[in-house]
């Protein structure tokens, strides 16, 4: 019903702090080398994905912060199929020879599974590479997540406050959201200097160079879209007011 609600006078939707995304296990083969991670994010056109899976509601993304406190967003590994396929050819997988099975887990999710769905095509169709998809309970797909019992799995972060830190802290070392065996010295020294920075231009230059490392050199993610809030608004709502977290306390709200 989402193009009809479009038409509709009442109907809003704004960006929100929130990032759709899957994760790497980059403990086990293949994901254990960055080109292969690399090969998977730039076979994907996700202008595509959003226009025509997702009803053109959400904005796609090659990067992982949303503009938090007005952070600038990198530009991330942006489609590119030659270059995926050079990229894999070079880790040494021939798909032509012998074919890769990669196994993707997401959570029961309508949503969920047609992203899934639409990314299995687009890496056969770019890449050779079969895709299976293992839709699981949310408890059963937590504890997949958890201990590293997955290859590529479907996850979103949203935003606990105002700032990017609170997507990019999540990626320290052994940190409890990081959840895909990724551990990077260089980044986690940078997280320190951006907690100790006073200077909001200088923090926000340190969060690029963290996110040049996350998406752009390492990928232990694959950043897919950032989040749309979208809904219909009547015009006699008041104390109603759009802001990147979403929240709108009722007891704020009032019609006319």
């Amino acid at each position: 019903k989402v193009p009809e609600a479009k038409k509709m006078p009442e109907y809003y939707q704004h960006e929100s702090l929130s990032t759709y995304f899957y994760r790497f296990n980059v403990e086990t083969p293949p994901f254990n080398d960055v080109r292969v991670r690399k090969a998977f994010s730039l076979a994907i056109d996700r202008q595509d994905l959003t226009k025509h899976v997702l009803y053109d509601l959400h904005t796609p993304a090659s990067y992982f912060c949303p503009p938090a406190s007005g952070y600038e967003h990198v530009k991330g590994l942006e489609y590119n199929i030659e270059e995926a396929k050079k990229l894999l050819k070079e880790s040494g997988l021939n798909t032509l020879e012998k074919p890769l099975i990669i196994e993707l887990s997401y959570n029961k999710n309508s949503n969920n599974q047609k992203v899934a769905e639409y990314l299995s095509e687009v890496w056969i169709k770019n890449l050779g590479i079969k895709i299976t998809l293992k839709n699981t309970e949310w408890k059963t797909y937590l504890e997949d997540m958890e201990k590293l019992r997955y290859q590529m799995i479907r996850s979103a972060w949203s935003a606990d406050y105002n700032d990017p830190n609170s997507f990019f802290d999540m990626w320290v070392t052994k940190g409890g959201n990081n959840r895909t065996g990724w551990s990077n010295k260089k980044y986690d020294v940078l997280l320190l200097q951006s907690q100790e920075e006073k200077d909001k231009i200088k923090r926000m230059k340190i969060f690029q160079a963290m996110e040049k490392i996350l998406v752009e050199d390492e990928l232990p993610i694959l950043p897919l879209y950032i989040t749309v809030s979208y809904g219909l608004l009547k015009e006699n709502v008041n104390g109603w007011h759009e802001n990147l977290l979403s929240y709108h306390p009722f007891k704020y709200i009032w019609l006319e």
